[in-house]
C-alpha cells in the first residue's frame, strides 16, 4: 500500500491543474489517506463516511474535507464542520429536486452521477 500512495502522490504533482485548484483525494480507509499524506503533506484528503461520525475523524486527522453520504448531512453536521474549517461534500446525490435542500444546508460540493441535471438543477437555483 505505501507504494500505491507514493504512485498517487507523484500522479497528482505530475498532473496538478493549472490554475492551482488541485485535487482532493478521499477513501472510508483512514490508513490509506495518512499513507498518501506521508508522501505529500500538501494533497488535501477527505474522510468518505455515511455517519456524522466521519466529521470528527476529518478533524482529528485535521483533513480539510469530509465527504459524506447524502443520508447523513445535517445542518448541525454542516455547521459542526464549517466552524471548525472542514468543507462537506455530499454523495451520491441524484436527483436534482434535492439540490436546493442541501444548497440550503451550506453543502461546500456534490457528488453526481448526473452532472448534466445536476448543472441544470443549479442554473435553475441560481436563476
Amino acid at each position: 500500500r505505501p507504494a500505491a500512495a507514493q504512485r498517487l502522490a507523484g500522479l497528482l504533482r505530475e498532473y496538478a491543474p493549472a490554475d492551482g485548484s488541485g485535487h482532493v483525494v478521499s477513501s472510508f480507509e483512514l490508513a490509506a489517506l495518512l499513507q498518501v499524506r506521508e508522501q505529500d503533506a500538501g494533497v488535501p484528503l477527505a474522510f468518505l463516511g455515511s455517519k456524522p461520525g466521519a466529521v470528527a475523524t476529518a478533524l482529528d486527522h485535521g483533513f480539510p474535507w469530509v465527504h459524506l453520504h447524502h443520508g447523513a448531512v445535517s445542518l448541525d453536521t454542516v455547521i459542526a464542520a464549517h466552524a471548525a474549517g472542514v468543507r462537506v461534500m455530499t454523495w451520491t446525490m441524484d436527483a436534482p429536486s434535492w439540490l436546493a435542500h442541501y444548497d440550503r444546508l451550506g453543502v461546500d460540493k456534490v457528488c453526481t452521477n448526473r452532472p448534466a441535471d445536476m448543472l441544470a438543477a443549479q442554473a435553475g437555483l441560481l436563476a
